[in-house]
């Protein structure tokens, strides 16, 4: 009884189509599949500033700040021409002074460089680095990864709703992908352990809390569904 209900409801559907666009639409089923993973971000940005002189008492100019800070970069194995400028900002403090303020950004792979450019950071007397964002380097794989798992998610989906239907299905007639979402880490930062030894083995251990990242995929499709006996 079932199958005849729903054999009828859906030779309506299709006459009805016929009736509006004199062409015969398949009879489809329409399901969503969705796919999410959370993954540990393995790039990490540093946000620092060197200024000429600051309210600590340092008298050291920019330019000396940065010759001391690339100094101890070398030393912790750390290239210095990850150490990127920003932004420069001159301001006039009197009519014959000029105060040079430099933002860098200094980009690294691993938490454990994080944790040995700080060590650089506490013996060169920078004191306001931030850990400002983070990253995941296969980030893209995992993307195409997640698609062709919604879409699988999708199938199973179809599966189950046709078996209740009692129908069968067929190939897929079209397949839309709304949206892949990236949900970045966030970091965070405690003003404690700054000068941690560069052993230790986490960031939970020098202050950090990195969040992990989230990526999600959701695909639309649509199967062509068939009743037992028109197979």
């Amino acid at each position: 009884m079932k199958r005849f209900i729903l054999a009828v409801a859906l030779v309506m559907v299709s006459l009805g189509a016929v009736a509006q666009t004199g062409v015969v639409e398949a009879r489809r089923i329409v399901v969503s599949g969705e796919a999410k993973r959370s993954v540990t971000p393995d790039e990490f940005t540093i946000v620092l500033t060197l200024a000429d002189s600051d309210a600590k008492g340092d008298k050291r100019t920019a330019v000396e700040k940065y010759k001391a800070l690339t100094a101890e970069l070398k030393k912790e194995g750390i290239d210095p021409s990850a150490l990127k400028a920003a932004d420069i900002n001159n301001s006039a403090l009197k009519r014959k002074d000029v105060c040079t303020s430099v933002v860098y950004e200094l980009r690294l792979e691993g938490f454990e460089n994080v944790a040995r450019a700080f060590d650089a950071f506490e013996r060169a007397g920078v004191r306001n680095a931030n850990l400002t964002s983070s990253k995941y380097s296969k980030q893209e794989e995992l993307r195409e990864e997640l698609m062709a798992e919604a879409v699988r998610n999708a199938r199973r989906m179809a599966g189950i709703l046709a078996e209740a239907a009692e129908v069968e299905v067929g190939a897929p007639l079209s397949i839309e992908m709304p949206y892949v979402r990236v949900y970045s880490g966030a970091v965070f930062m405690s003003k404690a352990a700054r000068n941690e030894a560069v052993a230790e083995e986490s960031l939970a251990d020098l202050g950090f809390e990195v969040k992990q990242i989230e990526i999600s995929a959701q695909v639309n499709v649509s199967y062509e569904i068939a009743l037992p006996d028109e197979k």
